[in-house]
């Protein structure tokens, strides 16, 4: 059970770790411009492999002491069935406007798929070295943390790509030029998890949770309202000025519930499922988004009818906020516990 000391460290290397963040996300914002611009898009892909072999090769290094003494032991079958189940669930969605929500291919997809992940947890249940022991989903602000945070990732990564065909496709803006006007967001999420993560030892989570994602629906609200003629200061700026704060205080708000109350043994593993529950719910946030531009844009304009799309995914990203609302506020209420004697730290100061 984390202490107020041990929050209190904890929001800080979080401040550092989100500063980091932040300057990688925008660092990442223009070099994707200049290398689509250039030597094509493929390359977003391509540049990824370096920092992979670098990551290889300095993780046994740098990670050596969240190393465990002895402990060789995997998981392959949990690894496999996890992955297989997301990917037929992300691929059905993707598939469903051309093939048809009720079509044989869909409903097979999504069976397959729910199919998979039954197996999956019937083999955590079992397995001697699990890839996720399930006791851990017993803590409901752990639970409320992963949730808020998979709802974060499908706006998060949904809202950026949507955003990013409207700036290209109908208003016209480069790649560089649209990496330079996105570097706002990232900016305004840093100042945002730095507020958030200096409110929540005084508010707790679910004010801050609940803060940014209206911050979220809000900022999603006011682009889908943009237009055929549209500008950036006219239609983007301010949806993304109100987006990025929430998405900065939200993070904080799941990343310190994922932590909270787990042994530290299993910091590690907390961690590792709510990065986890953000790139599942950006898989499946840019499968929704899409599927609903790509099924509101008719019309025999075609500006006018990717302006609607667009439009079209922007009110699905704000569905979205509202459902990671509802969860946020019965999830992230911590309970009261009772004292112990293990610590000189007043209960009452507790995270």
């Amino acid at each position: 059970m984390s202490t107020f000391a041990e929050g209190a460290e904890r929001n800080k290397a979080l401040g550092i770790w989100s500063g980091v963040g932040g300057t990688g996300a925008t660092a990442a914002l223009l070099i994707g411009g200049p290398l689509a611009d250039g030597p094509g898009w493929e390359w977003i892909f391509f540049i990824n492999v370096p920092v992979a072999v670098g990551l290889l090769v300095f993780s046994p290094v740098l990670l050596g002491e969240s190393r465990e003494p002895g402990r060789r032991r995997f998981d392959p079958a949990g690894a496999v069935t996890i992955t297989a189940g997301l990917v037929l669930l992300v691929y059905a969605v993707a598939e469903a406007p051309d093939a048809g929500w009720i079509s044989g291919q869909t409903i097979g997809l999504l069976a397959g798929s729910a199919a998979l992940l039954a197996l999956f947890v019937r083999i955590e249940k079992r397995s001697a070295a699990a890839l996720v022991p399930l006791r851990i989903f017993g803590s409901r602000v752990l639970v409320g943390g992963n949730l808020v945070m998979f709802v974060l990732g499908m706006l998060a990564f949904g809202m950026s790509l949507v955003l990013s065909l409207y700036a290209q496709q109908v208003l016209g803006y480069s790649p560089l030029l649209f990496g330079l006007g996105t570097a706002r967001m990232t900016a305004m999420a840093v100042v945002g998890s730095v507020v958030g993560q200096a409110v929540v030892t005084r508010t707790g989570l679910r004010p801050v949770a609940a803060a940014g994602m209206v911050l979220l629906g809000v900022g999603r609200l006011l682009l889908s309202q943009v237009s055929v003629n549209g500008s950036y200061v006219g239609d983007i700026l301010a949806g993304l000025l109100i987006f990025g704060p929430g998405l900065g205080a939200c993070f904080v708000a799941a990343w310190i519930a994922a932590l909270t109350g787990v042994a530290e043994q299993e910091s590690g593993l907390a961690s590792g499922i709510n990065t986890a529950a953000f790139q599942i719910g950006g898989a499946l946030g840019v499968a929704i988004t899409t599927t609903v531009a790509v099924s509101y844009a008719v019309g025999s304009e075609p500006l006018s009818a990717l302006t609607d799309g667009y439009r079209a995914g922007f009110t699905a990203c704000v569905v979205i906020a509202a459902i990671g609302l509802l969860l946020a506020l019965p999830l992230l209420r911590q309970p009261h516990r009772a004292p112990t004697h293990t610590t000189d730290t007043p209960v009452s100061a507790r995270l």
